[in-house]
């Protein structure tokens, strides 16, 4: 069980690490968006590269924080399934979803993302919108690691049920 603890630990240290670094693009993000209104109302000149910025950095933000997202709590989930059963009842129904629905949804997604990750390096792939029509292959590379960190997440909360439902009580 020390192994199970040590493996969920890493897994959400990564995670909130990730995001806390990422999170730091807020800045940028919101300064471009200051710049390109100002520019847009006030000088009448927009920019031709502020939209293409500010979905790529606000994506980044989205992705990377997704797993952590999901360990604090902040996903939008339905438990009134689980919330009147005992918690090893509720572990076990969790771990259920998560084997049946999330892993087999979220393995699925990534095993097919990355050949069309692949393709895009091979083609360095642009944007097809967009005025400047930026790389779009550093952007498919952080969506699958966003997705990736998801799906490790994930494999922390299964063994926190797993471990609730062996030990009871709260998970380590």
């Amino acid at each position: 069980m020390k192994t199970v603890g040590f493996l969920i630990r890493a897994i959400d240290l990564i995670n909130e690490k990730v995001a806390r670094l990422f999170a730091w693009l807020m800045v940028p993000l919101i300064l471009a968006l200051v710049y390109e209104v100002l520019v847009r109302y006030v000088f009448k000149s927009p920019t031709l590269w502020s939209y293409d910025v500010t979905y790529m950095l606000s994506s980044l933000v989205i992705v990377m924080g997704l797993g952590y997202t999901w360990q604090a709590g902040g996903h939008v989930h339905v438990d009134f399934i689980t919330e009147k059963l005992p918690p090893r009842v509720a572990a076990l129904v969790r771990i259920v979803f998560h084997l049946g629905l999330f892993f087999l949804c979220w393995v699925l997604l990534l095993k097919t993302f990355v050949p069309h990750l692949q393709a895009s390096w091979f083609f360095a792939e642009r944007a097809k919108e967009g005025t400047w029509l930026p790389p779009i292959y550093p952007y498919k590379t952080w969506i699958f690691c966003g997705l990736f960190l998801m799906t490790l997440q994930g494999v922390s909360e299964t063994l926190k049920d797993i471990t609730k439902l062996i030990k009871g009580g709260e998970s380590s």
